[in-house]
C-alpha cells in the first residue's frame, strides 16, 4: 500500500510529549474517544499537534537553511546535506533519498515517519490525519464553549489547508484529503488538477479567516489568527496563479487568481493601518530575525518557534566551523550576491558606476544586513576583531578542504541575516536569543501585491478597494531599505517591471525558502541555476585584492530538469489506484 494511502486511513491518536499518554489507545481499547475527546483541554492536547509537524529550519539537525536548495547558496557538505541532494534531481527516486528533509519519507526508529526531523511531506500527511480525525470526531466535544469551539474548528482548518498547501505545492493537483478511511474501506482516488485542489484549500482557508480571531491574549502567543490565514491565503493564490500551475492556459499568469490575492492582501495592510503589523525600518532590519527581548517581531505573520533557542540551533544559519558553528554551513553564492542593486537603483551590468574591483561599494543596504563579504569583521574577542577571509590561502578560502577541521564558505561569503553578532566561539553569546522561523511576514504581502497586480493591473494600473499599485507596493520595501525608487526605465510595461518584481523578491526574501519554490513557479529554474559561481579573491602584495567570479565546481552545480518541477510520488509501494497517475518524468 503506498504510504500517501496509509498515511490517511488509520485513526491517529497521536500526541506530543506534553498531552495525555492515555490518549495513545484505538477507540475500541481501554479509553472511550468520545468520553476524552468532549473535554475542552484533552481535544485542545490533540489538536495542539499540528503545531508541532510544522517544520522549524532552526532546529539543529538541520546544520543548513533550505536556502541551498536554490541558485542563493552552496552547501559546505556534499555527504547528507538535504539541498545538495535536492539540487541532484536526477536522483529524487533514489532509496538513499527518502531520509531526506524535503524529499521522501524518513525512516527513524521512535519517530514513526513523522516529527521534527521528517521530510515535510511526512509531516504534512500526518498533520491532514490529525485535522481530518479532529474534525470528525468534533460533535463529541461538549465540555467548552462556543467561543471554544469556533476557535479551535478555526484552527484545524488552518492548518488542514496549511498542510494540503505543502502537498501539492510539491506534488501538484492530489485528492481533497477531507476524512479518514478505514483499513477495509474501499478507496479509488483520481488525481484532482492543481487548481481544483486550490479551490478546496481556498474554502478552507476562507473557514479560517471566518472562525479564527485577530488577535490572542499575551498567553496564547503564536496560536493561528486571521492574519496567518490571510497570509496563508495569499501563498495558496500566489502559487496558483502562477505559470507552473496553468497548463490549462499556456503556463500564463492566472489572472482571476491575480485579482483575488490583491483583495484579500488588502486585509493584511488593514491590520497594518491597525498597528498589528508593520514594517520595520532599516535599522531594525536585524530584529525582524532574533531579538533577546522580543519573542517575535511586529512583521512576522506565520512564524515557528517563539521560545529562546539552545546553543545548537544558534550555530544554524551561517556560523563557520572556525567560529563555534558546525561544519556543515551553507555559503551564499556571486549569483545572490549579484542580484544586489547599485545604490543608484540599477543593476550592477546596468550602471557604468559599478566598480568590479570594489564590488561592495555603494551597494544595496540589504546587502550588507545579509551577507558577510571579504574583510567583514564577524568576530570580536574583547578589542581584538575576526575578519572574513575568503581569498586565496586566508582563513575562509573556498578552495581548501581541510578534512577533520572545518569546511570552507563555498560561495565566497557568509550569511549574516539570521546570524547575531556575538553568536560565536569569540563572545560566546550563544544563549537567551528569540529567533523563530519566519514562514511570511509583511514584506512579503506586499511584494506578493506587486506581483499579483503587475499582471492583472500593470505596474501603475489601479487596483479595486485600494490606492496601492503594484509599484507603489515594490516602493515601500525599497524605501524601507533606503534604496530609490524603481527606475522609470523598468516601468514601461508588465513585462518589464516582473523582472524587477523578482528581483526584488529574490533579495528582500533571500534565505527564508521562497526562492526555490519562486523559482519552480516562474519555470525559469533550468535556466537560473545553469551556472553557479563563487568569488575568487586573491590579494595582491600591496595588500588590495583583485575580485573575480568563477564557476563553482562541478560537484555543487545543480541538475534540473522539467521533470524536476514536480517532485515524483513515492514509488515504492503500489499507487493509490490504476487512474493515480506518476508526475511527467518520473518512473
Amino acid at each position: 500500500m503506498n504510504r500517501f494511502l496509509k498515511a490517511i486511513i488509520i485513526l491517529p491518536i497521536l500526541f506530543s510529549s506534553a498531552c495525555y499518554d492515555y490518549l495513545d489507545k484505538a477507540p475500541e481499547q481501554e479509553v472511550d474517544i468520545n468520553v476524552v475527546l468532549s473535554d475542552y483541554a484533552s481535544f485542545r492536547s490533540y489538536t495542539d499537534y499540528l503545531y508541532f509537524l510544522r517544520k522549524d529550519y532552526f532546529e539543529w539537525f538541520h546544520r543548513g537553511l533550505p536556502t541551498a536548495n536554490s541558485d542563493e547558496a552552496a552547501t559546505t557538505n556534499t555527504n547528507w546535506m538535504d539541498s545538495f541532494k535536492y539540487k541532484k534531481g536526477d536522483n529524487w527516486q533514489a532509496p538513499d533519498y527518502k531520509s531526506a528533509y524535503e524529499l521522501g519519507y524518513a525512516k527513524k526508529p521512535g519517530n514513526k515517519e513523522y516529527g521534527k526531523e521528517s521530510p515535510v511531506l511526512a509531516n504534512a500527511m500526518q498533520g491532514l490525519r490529525v485535522a481530518n480525525t479532529a474534525l470528525e470526531y468534533f460533535h463529541v466535544l461538549t465540555d467548552a464553549s462556543e467561543e471554544q469551539k469556533q476557535q479551535i474548528k478555526g484552527e484545524i482548518h488552518y492548518f488542514r489547508a496549511w498542510y494540503y498547501m505543502q502537498v501539492i505545492l510539491r506534488y501538484g493537483g492530489m485528492p481533497v484529503i477531507d476524512q479518514t478511511f478505514g483499513p477495509s474501506d474501499d478507496i479509488n482516488l483520481s488525481r484532482l488538477s492543481y487548481q481544483e485542489s486550490n479551490d478546496w484549500l481556498i474554502d478552507e482557508f476562507d473557514l479560517a479567516i471566518e472562525l479564527l480571531p485577530e488577535e490572542w491574549p499575551l498567553n496564547e502567543l503564536g496560536r493561528a489568527n486571521k492574519g496567518m490565514a490571510y497570509a496563508a491565503k495569499n501563498l495558496a493564490l500566489l502559487y496558483a496563479a502562477s505559470p507552473l500551475m496553468n497548463p490549462e492556459n499556456g503556463h500564463n499568469y492566472n489572472l482571476e487568481h491575480c485579482k483575488a490575492l490583491c483583495e484579500n492582501a488588502i486585509k493584511l495592510f488593514e491590520m497594518e493601518q491597525k498597528g498589528i503589523y508593520r514594517l520595520y525600518s532599516l535599522n531594525e532590519y536585524d530584529d525582524i530575525w532574533y531579538s533577546k527581548t522580543n519573542p517575535v517581531s511586529d512583521e512576522a505573520i506565520i512564524y515557528v518557534n517563539f521560545k529562546t533557542r539552545e546553543k545548537g540551533d544558534m550555530k544554524v544559519g551561517g556560523v563557520p566551523h572556525r567560529l563555534g558553528g558546525f561544519q556543515f554551513f551553507d555559503s551564499p553564492t556571486q549569483n545572490a550576491v549579484d542580484r544586489y542593486e547599485t545604490i543608484n537603483g540599477l543593476p550592477i551590468d546596468e550602471d557604468p558606476e559599478y566598480d568590479a574591483q570594489n564590488p561592495y561599494n555603494n551597494r544595496d543596504p540589504r546587502l550588507y544586513t545579509n551577507i558577510y563579504v571579504n574583510g567583514d569583521v564577524i568576530a570580536v574577542q574583547g578589542s581584538k576583531e575576526f575578519k572574513f577571509e575568503p581569498f586565496v590561502d586566508g582563513l575562509d578560502d573556498p578552495t581548501k578542504e581541510k578534512a577533520g577541521k572545518f569546511r570552507s564558505a563555498r560561495g565566497g561569503y557568509l550569511m549574516r541575516k539570521h546570524w547575531p553578532v556575538g553568536v560565536n566561539n569569540k563572545a560566546n553569546d550563544w544563549n537567551g536569543w528569540f529567533k523563530p522561523w519566519i514562514n511570511y511576514r509583511l514584506a512579503q504581502a506586499y511584494l506578493d501585491f506587486a506581483e499579483a497586480a503587475n499582471e492583472a493591473y500593470g505596474p501603475t494600473g489601479a487596483v479595486p478597494n485600494t490606492s496601492l499599485t503594484a509599484l507603489e507596493a515594490v516602493n515601500i520595501i525599497r524605501r524601507r531599505a533606503q534604496m530609490p525608487d524603481v527606475n522609470s526605465r523598468y516601468t514601461a510595461s508588465k513585462d518589464e517591471f516582473r523582472e524587477r518584481i523578482r528581483n526584488e523578491r529574490a533579495v528582500e526574501l533571500m534565505f527564508e525558502n521562497q526562492r526555490s519554490h519562486d523559482l519552480r513557479r516562474w519555470m525559469i529554474a533550468p535556466q537560473v541555476m545553469l551556472e553557479l559561481k563563487r568569488a575568487h579573491i586573491t590579494r595582491n602584495d600591496d595588500g588590495s585584492f583583485r575580485y573575480e567570479s568563477v564557476p563553482l565546481d562541478n560537484i555543487y552545480q545543480a541538475i534540473f530538469k522539467e521533470r524536476n518541477y514536480w517532485y515524483p510520488i513515492p514509488y515504492n509501494d503500489d499507487f493509490l489506484s490504476a487512474s493515480f497517475k506518476q508526475n511527467p518524468g518520473w518512473l
